[in-house]
């Protein structure tokens, strides 16, 4: 018999009920972008099954604009930002108090996708953050 945890199927049923209408609809870790694949030239994360990437890095602070952007220096030395939509995941941790937690070493859970962003003309690819763990 075939066990599926409860985080695990409320992913599959919503994966299976969404459609993109250009709004964030997507739960963390499901993306509705086809063919995700890293930069070129950039070991910045290891796709799963799901489209989720994961970069570590030192976290540098949080990039507030139009949206909020979660800064990261890689682990390779490059400074990389990743749009936060919805403060899911361990994001509203580092949105609410950023200073507290710059330095910290983390794993960043993110999907690359398409999202409609008007104040950048419609739709555009983004990188958008769906997680944060604080690595100790």
């Amino acid at each position: 018999m075939l066990t599926i945890s409860g985080a695990v199927m409320r992913r599959i049923l919503f994966a299976l009920t969404s459609f993109d209408i250009g709004l964030s609809l997507c739960a963390p870790g499901i993306t509705l972008a086809q063919g995700d694949r890293a930069m070129p030239g950039k070991l910045l994360a290891t796709p799963n099954a799901l489209g989720e990437r994961i970069a570590t890095g030192v976290f540098l602070g949080i990039e507030q604009g139009d949206h909020f952007y979660f800064r990261l220096r890689t682990t390779g030395g490059d400074e990389e930002k990743f749009m936060i939509l919805r403060e899911i995941g361990g994001l509203a941790v580092f949105t609410k108090n950023p200073k507290a937690l710059v330095g910290r070493k983390v794993n960043l859970r993110w999907v690359e996708r398409m999202e409609n962003i008007p104040e950048a003309g419609g739709r555009i690819k983004v990188r958008v953050a769906v997680g944060v763990e604080v690595l100790w």
